[in-house]
């Protein structure tokens, strides 16, 4: 089994010490129970279904960008084609078919109605249900060292030191392990949906570019960009609140930095390596054009894929747009908030500011 023990024991020894709640104790209880037998309801898919192993990956398409830059609005517009494979919240958490057959009948929805009331206060920010697409990272939890604990606790520079969130960084026979594995879960999505796409999104995916061009040479990338101003004080302030519901702990000024830097770092690694990206591999599309237009946008990423759009699923993106010209985000953020500046901001992020021509002040 292909689990980083040496990390996920620090994780769980940094938290139990500095936050010693209910909550922290149960998380750690429940992995080391779940953990274990979710790689084993993977061995045993394959052993009973060896059609997973044959299954290919053609041509996957991710979507990659920094943190509150739409792409989950982007994933669930995706998900609603049923062509497309997309993990689901519960498929992330119990990626093994034989286990989610073995569980109880309606311990799904039970959990998924203590996940809504856990994480009620996030619904202005990210809601949370099991039933809806949700980012791939979360499959790298299961193997001790996903960028996804970044949520979990406001681990200052310790979690820092741990180098979740910088994957390039790791060591190349590690990084070959997680992407085997990855590629396993991927298989089994597509043969258990009897779907021939795999469509995914993850801003930590960002820092895995040069891997996943590894793993899928004919992969292609939807690249989102928004403006900094807005996106930065957006993910910091959904990270603090993650925390405080995860520890029961406030966010301190130090742990934000923390944060910011290792967001900072992330969009320019990944910035750069979609610069590495065949142009044609590469599809760029800005927050705001998603929001004042989605039906345009999928429309946009179909027509550069060669892809059909059936017409249940044209209908679907014609609801998408009526609905989202009455949204309004509930959301409340400001730099000042997470403690940062727009000059700040701007001098930071000029590689993107530069480049796409954002507005200078927030």
């Amino acid at each position: 089994m292909d689990f980083d023990f040496d990390t996920f024991v620090r994780q769980k020894v940094f938290a139990l010490s500095h936050a010693p709640t209910g909550g922290v104790f149960l998380l750690a209880a429940a992995q080391a129970v779940i953990y274990p037998l979710v790689h084993l309801g993977l061995g045993l898919d394959e052993w009973l279904h060896p059609g997973i192993r044959e299954t290919p990956v053609r041509r996957p398409l991710f979507v990659v960008s920094s943190p509150r830059s739409g792409s989950t609005a982007l994933l669930n517009l995706l998900d609603a084609d049923p062509a497309n494979a997309c993990y689901h919240t519960c498929e992330l958490i119990f990626p093994s078919l034989t286990l989610r057959r073995l569980l109880p009948e309606g311990l799904t929805a039970r959990l998924d109605a203590l996940f809504q009331r856990r994480f009620a206060a996030l619904d202005a920010i990210h809601p949370l249900r099991f039933d809806q697409p949700e980012e791939d990272e979360m499959l790298f939890m299961l193997l001790g060292n996903s960028g996804v604990s970044a949520y979990l606790f406001p681990y200052d520079e310790a979690l820092d030191r741990l180098a979740v969130s910088r994957f390039w960084r790791w060591p190349a026979e590690k990084r070959a392990r997680f992407g085997r594995f990855y590629h396993g879960c991927a298989q089994r999505l597509l043969w258990a949906r009897g779907a021939s796409r795999y469509v995914s999104k993850s801003p930590h995916f960002l820092g895995k570019i040069d891997d996943l061009r590894t793993w899928y040479p004919d992969a292609r990338f939807v690249y989102l960009v928004r403006s900094p101003h807005e996106a930065v004080p957006s993910y910091l302030s959904m990270l603090a609140a993650f925390w405080q519901l995860a520890s029961r702990r406030p966010a301190s000024a130090a742990a934000i930095e923390t944060a910011y830097t290792a967001l900072l770092e992330l969009a320019v690694h990944g910035h750069q390596a979609l610069q590495r990206v065949p142009a044609d591999d590469v599809l760029t599309i800005e927050y705001e054009h998603l929001v004042a237009d989605p039906r345009a946008t999928v429309e946009a990423i179909y027509a550069w894929q060669g892809w059909p759009i059936a017409a249940p699923f044209a209908g679907c993106l014609a609801r998408a747009g009526e609905q989202q010209r009455g949204f309004r985000s509930r959301h409340r953020y400001t730099a000042a908030q997470v403690g940062l500046t727009s000059e700040r901001i701007r001098r930071d992020w000029a590689f993107l500011f530069d480049r796409y021509r954002f507005e200078r002040a927030a």
